[in-house]
């Protein structure tokens, strides 16, 4: 899948956005059940920083590691 609709909101009225790779690649995530919306999306991306910061320096990384975009 290259792109995902992403609902914006509960407005009906309001236009989709959608997430995508710049380069056309597939998407890393899959969508298993409903319609994801556009402040999902952001919630779990903040929510993965909270489960890798710990396990940065078990990893062999140093504090200041930013994963690559």
């Amino acid at each position: 899948m290259n792109q995902i609709e992403l609902k914006y909101g509960c407005n009906p009225n309001q236009k989709p956005s959608r997430i995508y790779m710049a380069d056309g690649s597939e998407l890393p995530v899959t969508v298993l059940n409903g319609r994801p919306g556009y402040i999902n999306f952001l919630d779990a991306l903040n929510s993965w920083q909270l489960v890798i910061r710990p396990a940065i320096p078990r990893m062999g990384f140093s504090v200041g590691y930013a994963p690559p975009e």
